[in-house]
């Protein structure tokens, strides 16, 4: 445990949280966080990360079908229990397991739009499993120097997919929260290909060990440059 950012890990934050560029490093944490470095502070980063992803998945699409704050807990300790399972490694098995458990939630619903007309929204299990495991990676990453006791390993970690990825790789035609496995498979297939273009890749000391997971650092940053 290091208690200090990497440049990807701060500019991430940065990203979010402009107002915190001069401060400490421990300092843009307790910021990010709103809590004390504690003896909890695995779970305090566990539950943020949690509640971060969950925002980022369902509560985009996935609030369409009823996916409010309130089902957030039940959310919190199914996926606690399967990273415990798998013992915080990444895997897509572990996307397929998460999916099953929330295949038990309506996945659609039927509204009246604003002008009476009936339309039917509707998400896979596979598609809002996918944004929530990777973007969960992605948040925990960040703050990974600050883990005491989890031992996160990431080196095949996939990148996680929304409108703006599937963009940068050619395929607008898709939507992320209807993916099933292959279309998913597939994506990350053209991610993969796509992280050849970035050199920086092979020698970044951080890049370089977290799968396609990196590419949605890179397009994430509109700073970084291809070198």
């Amino acid at each position: 445990m290091t208690n200090t950012f990497n440049k990807w890990q701060r500019m991430h934050i940065e990203h979010y949280n402009q107002n915190c560029k001069t401060l400490p490093d421990i300092e843009i944490f307790r910021k990010v966080f709103k809590t004390d470095i504690t003896a909890t502070i695995d779970e305090n980063i566990v539950n943020r990360c949690i509640e971060w992803s969950y925002s980022d998945s369902f509560g985009q699409a996935g609030r369409y079908i009823g996916f409010t704050k309130e089902r957030l807990p039940a959310i919190n300790e199914k996926f606690q229990n399967i990273l415990g399972q798998y013992e915080y490694k990444f895997s897509r098995a572990m996307i397929a397991d998460f999916a099953d458990y929330i295949k038990t939630y309506p996945m659609s619903v039927t509204r009246i739009d604003k002008n009476g007309k009936e339309r039917t929204v509707s998400c896979t299990p596979y598609g809002l499993s996918q944004k929530f495991v990777n973007m969960f990676f992605k948040n925990i990453m960040v703050y990974s120097n600050f883990l005491k006791s989890i031992q996160l390993c990431c080196n095949d970690c996939d990148c996680p997919i929304d409108s703006n990825i599937l963009s940068s790789i050619g395929r607008s035609d898709l939507a992320w929260s209807k993916f099933h496995e292959k279309d998913y498979s597939d994506c990350q297939k053209l991610i993969r290909k796509k992280l050849s273009d970035y050199p920086i890749i092979a020698t970044d000391p951080f890049l370089s060990t977290i799968g396609n997971l990196a590419y949605d650092f890179i397009e994430f940053i509109p700073l970084v440059t291809k070198s």
